[in-house]
């Protein structure tokens, strides 16, 4: 695959998840799991719990004892931890930098 086609799927990506909701719409943890999943984008519920507690994730709000997530935030973050690379040392080299 050239990297020429991997930025491509990468804007397929999140030309899909722009596509299943509005920007703005807020949801909770698994909310946001599960319409992760219908684009073909999967994020464990746990994972989001996970990540929330070492500040790796997407933003959210706290209300009461729920994590809630707005829509554009978790597509902006995708966008933003998917990298083109022609190897996995190059991935590894780009997330160190």
């Amino acid at each position: 695959m050239s990297p020429g086609n991997s930025k491509n799927q990468l804007s397929e990506i999140v030309a899909a998840l722009e596509a299943l909701l509005n920007r703005d719409t807020i949801l909770t943890r698994r909310q946001l799991a599960e319409k992760s999943e219908q684009a073909n984008v999967p994020v464990a519920e746990s994972s989001l719990a996970s990540m929330a507690s070492r500040g790796t994730g997407p933003t959210f709000t706290k209300y009461g004892n729920r994590s809630l997530y707005r829509w554009g935030d978790y597509v902006d973050w995708v966008a933003s931890k998917s990298t083109v690379a022609r190897s996995t040392s190059e991935h590894r080299a780009k997330a160190a930098a």
